[in-house]
């Protein structure tokens, strides 16, 4: 008898998700609906054999909300640290728990420049994605 491996990625956590156009919608029922069709890699399987499962998270938490800043002295000094100087970017995006933080874009890039998360970009500019 084999283990049965279940997960809390469900209907419901897709649902979740923050709201989309409907190609993006429809991309992500398909990508739900291929995932729920496929197995779970197990040791039998010739390319998994020597990969070890067992400490692999099913249960986790999709989509976490995170907190925003509007100007870069928000930014933990931490984090602007670790993206080095950002006076020598056109552009700096960060992102935390899957929500960006903040999206610095230098002023002088020409206006039809676009500086955003995917989600951002779907909802505002489809027409680009």
């Amino acid at each position: 008898m084999s283990a049965v491996s279940t997960t809390t990625f469900d209907e419901r956590a897709l649902e979740l998700l923050p709201e989309a156009p409907a190609f993006t919608s429809k991309l992500r029922a398909h990508a739900f609906e291929r995932f729920g069709s496929l197995p779970v890699p197990s040791q039998e399987t010739e390319e998994w054999r020597y990969t070890d499962l067992s400490s692999f998270e099913l249960d986790f938490t999709p989509h976490v909300e995170g907190g925003t800043s509007t100007h870069l002295d928000q930014v933990p000094g931490h984090l602007l640290a670790a993206a080095g100087d950002v006076s020598a970017r056109a552009g700096l995006l960060i992102q935390h728990n899957s929500t960006t933080t903040i999206a610095h874009l230098d002023p002088t890039m020409p206006a039809d420049l676009h500086l955003e998360s995917i989600d951002a970009a779907v909802a505002d500019h489809p027409e680009l994605v």
